[in-house]
Formats: C-alpha cells, sequence, structure tokens
C-alpha cells in the first residue's frame, strides 16, 4: 500500500511487484535498476502519454533500454484491471 500526499492509501504492491501505473516515484525508486532519474522518467512519462498497457513499453522511458529492463522487468507488473 501506498500512502499518497494529504493521507491517501492506494494500492500498488501485489504478490507479483510494484503496479507501473500506480506506483509513486519514491516506491519506483527501489526497484531493481531504476533509481532516482529512471523512477522520476517512469513517472513522467506515465503522466505525459498515459498508463502502461505492459512491461515492454518500459523500454520506451528515457534511460531504460534492455539491460535495465531485465534488471527490473521481475519486480514491476501492470494490472489490466486498474
Amino acid at each position: 500500500m501506498c500512502i499518497l500526499p494529504g493521507g491517501k492509501h492506494l494500492y500498488c504492491f501485489y504478490f507479483l511487484g510494484v503496479d507501473l501505473n500506480f506506483a509513486p516515484e519514491h516506491i519506483l525508486r527501489r526497484v531493481a535498476g531504476l533509481g532516482e532519474v529512471k523512477a522520476k522518467a517512469i513517472v513522467e512519462h506515465r503522466n505525459k502519454h498515459g498508463n502502461f498497457v505492459n512491461r515492454q513499453q518500459l523500454k520506451k522511458v528515457k534511460g531504460i533500454g534492455d539491460s535495465i529492463f531485465k534488471q527490473c522487468a521481475g519486480f514491476v507488473i501492470v494490472r489490466r484491471d486498474g
């Protein structure tokens, strides 16, 4: 569960990983291979282009190529019903 500004709660942790469409930057930066800069880029990409449809779309985020994708792919998910 994520606690957002204003005390709102949002579930972004699941048994299979961190949801790319809901996790805030401070959670994403803890995912293997991401860090602060790439987490920020993911949130900016999501805000500009809308929700991710699948994990492969991470490769469209500036700074995330095959190597970084391989490091983080096992720790992130994209829920289809969220």
